[in-house]
């Protein structure tokens, strides 16, 4: 039995460590230890926050336990396969699948075991595109009495989720999509 890893704090980088850990390893069991619940949030929704006296709770985007759920992530005979990995939603793009994609292709640019990068789908099709209950729940979060600073929360998110779009172009390895079924945009 492998002794577990141990991994103080939910930020960013507590939530990094883990997925890349769990790239690498698959079966070694880990914990995570925090303060609050561990939930994952958005950095650009902390922006407008305060002004608009959100509690913690309402800035949540996808809860602990669902955190390593949105992608499966595997590196074998130098072939690094990314999965989009909600397939009961149509792998609908949720905020935490934004967050890991980017990731996961940072991590496949610097992999030096990683020469080819595969974005497939689990499930009966490749992506249903963004996330509808994820757009419906922006809405109220970048709303403030101010109209410029909601444009320019919503601006700023709209400038985060392609930044995670160009990670795929970003990335010095080749990157295929193996599209099966539907693959929806817009």
């Amino acid at each position: 039995m492998n002794l577990p890893l141990i991994v103080i704090g939910a930020g960013l980088a507590g939530w990094t460590t883990i997925r890349e850990f769990r790239k690498l390893d698959p079966d070694t069991p880990v914990t995570l230890i925090t303060a609050d619940s561990g939930d994952f949030y958005a950095k650009p929704t902390l922006s407008n926050a305060f002004a608009q006296q959100r509690g913690p709770t309402q800035l949540v985007t996808t809860p602990a336990a669902r955190m390593a759920e949105t992608l499966k992530v595997t590196l074998e005979n130098h072939i690094a396969t990314v999965r989009l990995n909600r397939p009961d939603k149509a792998n609908a793009m949720n905020a935490a699948m934004w967050q890991e994609i980017r990731q996961a292709f940072q991590w496949v640019d610097a992999t030096p075991e990683a020469r080819v990068a595969i974005l497939q789908g689990e499930g009966r099709l490749f992506t249903a595109g963004i996330d509808l209950q994820m757009m419906m729940a922006m809405a109220p979060q970048g709303r403030d009495a101010c109209d410029g600073r909601t444009r320019e929360s919503l601006r700023r998110t709209v400038l985060d989720m392609q930044d995670t779009l160009t990670s795929l172009e970003r990335c010095r390895k080749p990157v295929l999509a193996a599209v099966h079924g539907a693959c929806i945009g817009g």
